[in-house]
């Protein structure tokens, strides 16, 4: 005997078991690892992009110093090179100096001679001449 089909409903199933709290339900778990595993990479990339600002800002700074150091040297060299010239110049201006008092000394000394031989001479003259005005004296007051 067969028994007639009925409109009957099948018993519901039991409802499913509630995974633990905080844990993804059952057909989920597969995505959930693949979210926190996105989030750990997003974390890394934000943590490696964070890195690599702070070294290009690090960067950046001894750049600047490195421009100033090289801006200080380059100043450095300008000085002592002007430094250098003005000392040169000094030197060549005082051997100048040198040179000109010496010319004029030399030139001095040569008027000093040139003087005392002139002094000499009208020395000489003078004498010549007292001895010959004396030798006339005494021609005309000799008997």
């Amino acid at each position: 005997v067969v028994a007639p089909p009925t409109d009957a409903v099948a018993p519901p199933e039991a409802p499913p078991e509630a995974p633990p709290e905080g844990a993804a339900p059952a057909g989920q778990a597969g995505s959930t690892k693949l979210v926190l595993k996105a989030q750990k990479e997003a974390e890394v990339a934000k943590a490696a992009r964070l890195a690599a600002e702070a070294n290009a800002l690090r960067l950046r700074k001894e750049n600047e110093t490195l421009k100033r150091s090289l801006y200080d040297a380059e100043q450095g060299k300008k000085t002592m090179a002007t430094n250098a010239a003005n000392e040169q110049n000094k030197r060549a201006s005082d051997a100048k100096l040198h040179s000109a008092k010496e010319a004029t000394l030399a030139a001095q000394l040569e008027s000093a001679k040139k003087d005392a031989e002139i002094q000499k001479l009208l020395g000489e003259l003078g004498e010549k001449r007292v001895r010959e005005e004396m030798e006339e004296l005494e021609d005309k007051h000799s008997p």
